[in-house]
């Protein structure tokens, strides 16, 4: 297995929205808090529709912000802030080595994003990583104990989870 191939999302280069990003949609709303699923200190939880995440352009602040779904998508809604960010509610800066993961791929192939709200539960063991169009889950803790890290997957239907290695981990 080769090692786990940790990858910095990054929303914007230069101070300007990375040009593999096409915005699909413009709303006004706010942000109230950092995001749960990247816990960065560019990720905000925003609204309308609890949009997570939703990253801030640090390096030329303005007023809007960007909602990503996964960190493979390529559409993005634009957010005009009503408001301006509450920094009192900003993620704390971690290394990103140490970030939680808001999106994996497995070694087979799939995707997997993680999810808020209510997990998947299956004898004790929690999973909030929904995976892509084959279905399945990725528990939320990621074992990072080596250079491959391994999370314990469940397919569609299943109720017999396995531990599968993490080709990429998005931060």
């Amino acid at each position: 297995q080769s090692a786990t191939v940790v990858r910095i999302f990054t929303p914007f280069l230069g101070g300007t929205l990375n040009p593999r990003f096409r915005i699909v949609k413009t709303v006004r709303g706010s942000c109230f808090f950092g995001s749960p699923a990247a816990k960065r200190p560019d990720a905000w939880r925003c609204e309308p529709f609890a949009l997570d995440p939703c990253f801030e352009n640090r390096a030329k602040p303005q007023p809007y912000v960007f909602c990503i779904p996964t960190p493979w998508s390529t559409a993005v809604t634009r957010i005009r802030l009503t408001r301006t960010l509450p920094g009192n509610v900003r993620n704390r800066n971690v290394a990103p080595a140490r970030r939680q993961s808001w999106g994996i791929e497995l070694a087979t192939g799939q995707r997997c994003a993680l999810v808020e709200g209510a997990p998947l539960e299956i004898g004790g063991r929690f999973f909030h990583y929904r995976c892509g169009s084959r279905g399945g889950a990725a528990a939320t803790k990621l074992n990072r104990n080596s250079a491959t890290w391994m999370t314990l997957f469940v397919a569609r239907g299943s109720r017999n989870p396995g531990w599968v290695a993490i080709r990429v981990a998005w931060v």
